[in-house]
């Protein structure tokens, strides 16, 4: 039964996402062992940002456990990167904007417990764009040498990031 009053409901939501072993026998139960706070190297850099405490540690070479759903950053920075390539797949995009932010010099943050991110159910790989139409190891190097870089000839010109239904003539048409 569900609690009537937010807190307790809450609380009780909380419980049930933290419950790992709703997901032995399913298709998610591999994705456990692949979490950052299954890793040592991310407990050990980013154990205490989220308490309060952080020392500013990084975790060597580039990493991502497959983010991509939930990035936060400044406004400055999605601006200095141009965001997302703006493709009409989704394989490897995702991630690609975390190296645009590597190459540029920043902190890439895995936000641990007490912090939590709740996702929204959807099966694996059901969004029939999540394709993938270019290797996710050459796009990242593409991103970290040059955010601003068309990486592929399909990708919607970089420079039109921001201006959709305008390629900046005033005709309101995208490039093609």
């Amino acid at each position: 039964e569900r609690p009537k009053e937010p807190s307790k409901y809450l609380k009780k939501v909380l419980a049930r996402v933290a419950d790992d072993a709703r997901l032995k026998g399913t298709e998610y139960e591999s994705t456990i062992k692949n979490r950052p706070e299954a890793s040592p190297d991310a407990r050990k850099a980013f154990g205490d940002v989220c308490g309060g405490e952080d020392a500013g540690a990084r975790m060597p070479g580039y990493w991502d456990f497959q983010a991509g759903d939930f990035v936060i950053a400044a406004k400055k920075h999605w601006l200095a990167v141009w965001a997302y390539p703006e493709t009409s797949w989704t394989f490897g995009v995702d991630s690609s904007v975390l190296c645009k932010f590597f190459g540029r010099g920043l902190r890439n943050v895995a936000l641990l417990p007490p912090c939590f991110v709740v996702h929204q159910h959807h099966r694996i790989r059901e969004n029939p764009n999540a394709r993938r139409e270019m290797d996710p190891d050459l796009l990242c190097r593409l991103a970290k040498q040059d955010p601003k870089q068309r990486f592929d000839p399909r990708q919607r010109d970089p420079r039109l990031w921001g201006l959709h239904g305008d390629d900046g003539d005033g005709s309101g048409q995208d490039v093609k």
